[in-house]
Order: structure tokens, then sequence, then C-alpha cells
């Protein structure tokens, strides 16, 4: 069985520490129940990838095209992850985070290259991937926010939440909708559903809460949810 790209699921290389906090009042909770997080979670539902999913209508060359602008978004991060560890204003924690992810994404990578039949050494006739507008945006987003929020790394953790977040959420929406009907694209949910990531990101965000600045936090969360709702919706516009 090949095995899709699940950044929302694979497994992190480091345990981060449980917070006593109550569901609903962590920072990142805060976050995405903002009424203009919750409508950008609607419209995710009615993008050309999530609807075609629960309408069984997803053109099989549109699933293969986001796949594969999803693996060049795999191999960006990894390269953020990468350059970020060793961002001196790291906390201790968040370097250990920043160095776990290196691990997994780095893996993950690997495996859904593997899949798609993409070869790690790309030259001049074999393996690029050609970027949407909305794919080569996002991947542009996330750069600049570990550049340009250097002297507080901890916003790059949060551009990464609204992707561990909504794959699950859109996931638990599909099988509700679905409710036991057959589809071709089950695996994507079942590789994607689990929530595990996205809690231990925001207990992590919650740890590091003091280094945000509200408004800041806010406008770059939103930022990246609105990539990630774009990228369902955008992927197989002429490019």
């Amino acid at each position: 069985m090949v095995r899709l790209s699940s950044r929302a699921v694979f497994p992190d290389a480091v345990e981060l520490p449980t917070l006593r906090v109550a569901l609903g009042e962590r920072f990142a909770d805060k976050l995405w129940a903002l009424p203009e997080a919750q409508a950008l979670v609607q419209k995710a539902k009615e993008t050309v990838f999530i609807n075609g999913i629960k309408c069984n209508t997803l053109d099989p060359l549109y699933y293969g095209i986001y796949n594969l602008q999803d693996c060049m978004y795999l191999a960006s991060a990894t390269d953020n992850f990468n350059k970020i560890q060793d961002n001196p204003n790291n906390s201790v924690i968040l370097k250990q985070y920043y160095q776990g992810k290196v691990q997994s994404y780095t893996a993950l990578t690997k495996d859904t290259y593997s899949a798609w039949h993409i070869n790690e050494a790309v030259d001049e006739q074999y393996g690029a991937i050609r970027l949407s507008p909305a794919a080569r945006d996002y991947i542009a987003f996330e750069k600049s926010v570990v550049t340009n929020d250097a002297d507080k790394p901890i916003y790059f953790a949060l551009a990464n939440y609204p992707c561990y977040r909504l794959w699950p959420e859109m996931c638990e929406y599909l099988i509700q909708e679905l409710a036991g009907t057959p589809t071709v694209y089950q695996t994507w949910i079942d590789y994607n559903k689990d929530f595990r990531s996205a809690e231990k990101l925001a207990n992590l965000l919650e740890s590091q809460c003091s280094d945000f600045e509200w408004e800041r936090a806010k406008e770059v969360f939103l930022e990246a949810l609105n990539f990630e709702v774009k990228f369902f919706n955008e992927f197989m516009n002429d490019f």
C-alpha cells in the first residue's frame, strides 16, 4: 500500500511535557475559536479537495497534483526546521522541539518522496514539481516567518499549528459526512485523522505563550490557516 503524506500525524521525535490546562483555554485554542478562524474552517469544508472527497467527485488527477505539491511543501518545511533549530533565541524546550521536527520531517519527506516516486536528487529532467501560486505563496510565507520573526522563533511553531489542527479536523468532518460510505480516498483520511501532533504543539505553544504578542500571533495564525485553505482549493490552478 502506498503511504501518503501525513504531516499532521507523523510521530514527533521528541516528547513534550503534558500541561494541565483546560481544553479551550490554551493560547492555541483561543486562536482556533476566533470567528475569522472558524470562517476559514468552514471554507475549508467547501474546497475542491475536501468537498471532492466528501462527494466522491475529486478527480484522481487533482488528488495526485495536490499530493505532489505537498511533497514540495514538506521538503521546504524540513529546510525551515533545519534552519530554525539553531536560532540562539530558542528556549530549551523549543530547541528540542525543532530538533525533533528535523528528524521526523526528514523521515516523512523521504517516505512521501518514495510513495510518489520522486527522486531526492533532482536533476534537470526528473523530480521537479511545478508549484501552484497557492503552494508557492504558502512556502514563501513560512520561510518569511523564520526570517522576520527570528527574535521570537516560537512564531514559526505557531505558523505550523493550523496545518496540524486543520487536517484532522477535516478528516473528522469527512468521517461524519461519509458515514461509512466507501471512498477511494480513505487512506488519506486514515493517515491524517489523528489529533496527537496538534495537541502536543498546542501544549508547546501554551508553555511559551508569554513570548507572544496577541496581534502578531493572530496575524501569523490566520495567515497560515488561510494558506492551508487556499492550498486545498487552488492547487489545480494553471501555473
